[in-house]
């Protein structure tokens, strides 16, 4: 049984990283838009696969 709430807490620290990822990849996005008024490809690009991601 340890194994598997070793598993558990391995997915729950991958989903933290994610979730964590993806509120820098927004503060980077609204950072850009407000200096610039442009969203970059990057900014687009990385919005897109955390959308992805979470999405499964």
């Amino acid at each position: 049984m340890e194994s598997i709430n070793e598993i558990e807490q391995i997915e729950d620290i991958e989903w933290r990283a994610l979730k964590y990822f993806c509120y820098i990849t927004r503060t980077q996005m609204l950072i850009e838009y407000y200096e610039t008024g442009n969203d970059t490809k990057i900014i687009g690009f990385m919005k897109e696969c955390c959308i992805r991601r979470i999405k499964g």
